[in-house]
């Protein structure tokens, strides 16, 4: 929790985010606002990312800095507040000013939803992109020596799409209208994250991105052993070269037909007995 004897506004969310008067002063239940302001600061992550955003408008009419409001809505999203109308009571919370602006004045709020709205709707699809590589080079930066060996997990999901929106188009797989983002991970850190539309399919783009993401880590990290790991959506033999050609390991799930459960019928049932009969925990 944030004390301060500062005069500070009510914020009130869907979230039920909560100020409390007290002695001239207020507590927050967000003042882990505070902390994600410390590591923005520690991380370059706002700053960076304000870099690759041309900020088209006159400098005489801007009220609310590019960066700030870059802050404000990752601070936000990661406080629990995605929505974007969120912001028109987060402007004026107490532990969003102070970090955002270093300020406690809600006479001066931050962006209000319109206007993160806009500022979002005008970002391009190149900005967007020079985004998505700045999530490898965060991961590079967090190790302090280069391991030797990684694994790449990638793996596509369901976003459902509750409206009409733009590319909206129905995935006979997961058996609704809905985006199939595409995500690459190494551990619990993301690598990468992409929105698609659904007329396509699962695996669409893997060999692309993986390409860049292994050409950044092996640029830092030239003896690193990469490992590609992905389900049997991903399984095909333009993947299975690029990983062979390249000297990339792979662990694939390979779909099942009627030959392959036959040949597996005897370690299936070793499996079952030692994993799930023996109770194993292996």
């Amino acid at each position: 929790m944030y004390h301060s004897t500062a005069s500070f506004a009510t914020a009130k969310t869907k979230n039920k985010s909560v100020v409390v008067n007290f002695d001239g002063g207020k507590i927050t239940s967000d003042a882990g606002t505070l902390l994600l302001e410390q590591v923005d600061q520690k991380r370059r992550l706002s700053e960076r990312i304000n870099q690759f955003i041309h900020d088209p408008r006159d400098p005489r009419d801007i009220a609310h800095q590019q960066h700030n409001l870059i802050a404000q809505r990752l601070y936000a999203i990661a406080l629990g507040y995605e929505d974007v109308n969120d912001q028109n009571q987060l402007r004026k919370a107490p532990a969003m000013l102070v970090a955002v602006r270093n300020s406690t004045d809600d006479d001066e709020p931050l962006g209000s939803a319109s206007t993160i709205s806009r500022f979002e709707n005008r970002i391009t699809d190149g900005e967007l992109a020079d985004l998505s590589k700045l999530f490898v080079e965060l991961f590079i930066e967090s190790r302090d020596t280069p391991p030797e060996q990684i694994i790449i997990d990638v793996d596509a999901t369901d976003d459902t799409i509750h409206g009409n929106q733009e590319k909206r188009f129905f995935n006979g797989f997961y058996d609704d209208y809905c985006f199939p983002p595409l995500y690459f991970f190494c551990g619990d850190q993301l690598l990468w994250a992409q929105l698609r539309p659904s007329d396509r399919g699962g695996s669409h783009g893997t060999i692309a991105i993986f390409h860049h993401l292994v050409t950044k880590i092996k640029k830092a990290w030239p003896n690193v052993e990469i490992v590609l790991r992905a389900d049997a959506g991903f399984y095909g033999p333009k993947l299975l070269d690029y990983c062979d050609r390249n000297g990339y390991k792979y662990i694939l799930g390979i779909p099942s037909n009627s030959v392959l459960r036959k040949l597996s019928a005897n370690l299936a049932l070793a499996a079952q007995a030692f994993f799930v009969d023996g109770g194993s925990q292996e």
